[in-house]
């Protein structure tokens, strides 16, 4: 099973470039496509969904062209895209059998398998309720729910956890990890901590490039002994900010707390971190000046 994404390029009318030269190979697992908002991820996601063409490049399923043959794709696809539409008047049970006949499934077959999916996506106890009444966490569980009726072998997930409360956040990232088994997940996100413990592999792109795809150990190897912390005054904060890459900052009694990238100690009073997945994500995507990664 694999799926491989050769020299992609997309450019819209303006122009506009939203992918330069994405080539990656992917095989079963989770893997984490981050980038900040308006890098190219939502674009590259349609584009492997066949919603979308590229402008050059291909995109092969098990070596297949899925520009010549997407039905070779589409068949095995699941997808839930940023903006999932429901029906607000239909519960669960009644929304997902309606899908299950649009995508011609076996109905049969399809009964059982939304039987399974109300209870691994743990709706069991609102199956019943207007889809209409649920909360964001809720909905984006019948999502899930829908994007796996057809049992897929490429499963993609755009943005799922925007709007989340930090325990649905939780409960979701979860779920994609037990769901990932033999098949290819890919979970498109801004979110850092979204793919820092359920991704085998980390996709980094900004500006429409991959900047890197690799474990995420990997990458956050790449700043070790790099990651300082340190209190601030806002005058030493405004001069840090000129010369390094801050990652985070907090403010306390004290001054500002400031979360620092750099080879070298930033300040006399800095003390040496131990890295994130956050800090290499900051380090690529900041230091990245729209050149060849």
């Amino acid at each position: 099973m694999e799926l491989r994404i050769a020299g992609v390029d997309k450019i819209y009318r303006g122009p506009v470039t939203a992918l330069r030269g994405v080539s990656m190979t992917l095989h079963p697992g989770v893997i984490g496509l981050l980038g900040p908002n308006g890098a190219g991820k939502s674009t590259l996601m349609r584009i492997i969904a066949t919603i979308a063409q590229p402008t050059a490049g291909a995109v092969y399923w098990n070596g297949v062209d899925t520009k010549r043959n997407p039905d070779k794709l589409r068949r095995v696809l699941g997808y839930l895209p940023q903006d999932f539409g429901v029906y607000p008047n239909l519960n669960p049970f009644e929304f997902l059998t309606f899908l299950a006949a649009a995508k011609g499934l076996d109905t049969k077959k399809s009964r059982r398998r939304i039987e399974e999916l109300i209870d691994a996506v743990n709706l069991r106890g609102v199956a019943t309720r207007p889809i209409g009444r649920f909360s964001g966490g809720m909905r984006q569980r019948v999502g899930i729910a829908q994007a796996l009726l057809n049992d897929p072998e490429l499963l993609i997930v755009d943005e799922p956890t925007v709007g989340l409360d930090p325990e649905e956040r939780i409960r979701f990232r979860s779920m994609i990890s037990e769901l990932s088994g033999e098949r290819v997940v890919i979970l498109s996100t801004h979110i850092v901590s979204d793919v820092e413990t359920t991704a085998d592999e980390i996709a980094l792109i900004a500006r429409g490039c991959l900047l890197a795809y690799a474990p995420a150990k990997a990458l956050v190897a790449e700043v070790a002994g790099k990651v300082w912390g340190v209190v601030l005054s806002d005058e030493d904060l405004a001069a840090i900010r000129r010369n390094y890459i801050i990652v985070s900052t907090t403010r306390r009694n004290g001054g500002v707390t400031a979360r620092v990238v750099a080879d070298g100690s930033p300040h006399p009073s800095a003390e040496q971190l131990a890295p994130t997945l956050e800090d290499a994500y900051m380090n690529r995507v900041l230091s990245y000046d729209g050149g060849s990664p």
